[in-house]
C-alpha cells in the first residue's frame, strides 16, 4: 500500500537529507498514478501542509503533461532537490492510510478503454495539468484547493486500479472545479459566498 511505502520513506532517510526526489523515486515505480494520489490527497483531507499547494501544483503540471504525451515520469532538478520535512511525509502516510481504508472496496477494473487507450491519456493528462494550474494559484482563500485536488485524486485512483468509472468521476469533478473557479474570479470571494448562501437557503 502507498501508506506503507510513505511510512517507510519517513523513517529510512535522515530528516536533514530528505528531499522531494526521495518521494518521487519512491512512488514512480508505480507510474504516474501513485504521484497523483499522494500529491492530491493532502488537499482532500484535513492534513495541514501549509505552503505546499504551489509546489505540489507545479509537480502536477509536469506530471499531467508527461501523461498527455505518453512520457515516463520526470521532474526538473529544482523540484527534486527541494527539502521535504519528515513530518510532511508522515502526515501523507497517515492520510493515505485513512483513505485506503475508505476506498479499497470501491475500486475495481472496469471501463478499461478509459485507462489504457493512448488517445484518452491525452485528455486525462490535460485535465491533470489544468487542475495543477488551479491548485498552484496562490489564492488567499481557505479551501479553494479542494475543488482542484479532487479531480486529480479521482484520476489517480482510476489510473492506479484501471477503474474507468473513477476517471469519469474525475471528468465530472473537473467540470465542477472549472465552474467554481470561474465563479470565484467573476463574482469574487464575497459574491461567491453570497451565491452559495442563497443556494443553501433554497435547496438546503
Amino acid at each position: 500500500p502507498l501508506s506503507v511505502a510513505l511510512g517507510q520513506l519517513a523513517t529510512s532517510v535522515p530528516a536533514s537529507e530528505l528531499r522531494f526526489r526521495h518521494l518521487f523515486e519512491n512512488l514512480t515505480g508505480r507510474g504516474h498514478a501513485a504521484l497523483l494520489v499522494v500529491l492530491s490527497i493532502p488537499f482532500c483531507l484535513p492534513i495541514p501542509l501549509p505552503g505546499l499547494s504551489v509546489i505540489f501544483g507545479a509537480v502536477l503540471i509536469f506530471v499531467g503533461l508527461r501523461v498527455a504525451f505518453g512520457h515516463r515520469p520526470w521532474l526538473p532538478h529544482w523540484i527534486l532537490e527541494r527539502p521535504l520535512r519528515r513530518e510532511t511525509v508522515q502526515a501523507l502516510a497517515r492520510g493515505m492510510a485513512r483513505f485506503e481504508r475508505r476506498t479499497s472496496r470501491m475500486l475495481r477494473p472496469r471501463l478499461l478503454v478509459l485507462c489504457r487507450d493512448p488517445r484518452v491519456h491525452v485528455i486525462n493528462g490535460l485535465v491533470i495539468t489544468l487542475m495543477g494550474v488551479l491548485l498552484a494559484l496562490p489564492l488567499p482563500i481557505p479551501f479553494t484547493n479542494i475543488p482542484a485536488a479532487i479531480p486529480v485524486l479521482l484520476m489517480g485512483l482510476g489510473m492506479l486500479e484501471d477503474d474507468g468509472m473513477f476517471i469519469i468521476f474525475a471528468y465530472a469533478a473537473a467540470f465542477f472545479a472549472l465552474g467554481f473557479f470561474f465563479a470565484l474570479f467573476w463574482f469574487g470571494k464575497v459574491g461567491l459566498s453570497h451565491m452559495l448562501e442563497e443556494w443553501r437557503k433554497r435547496w438546503g
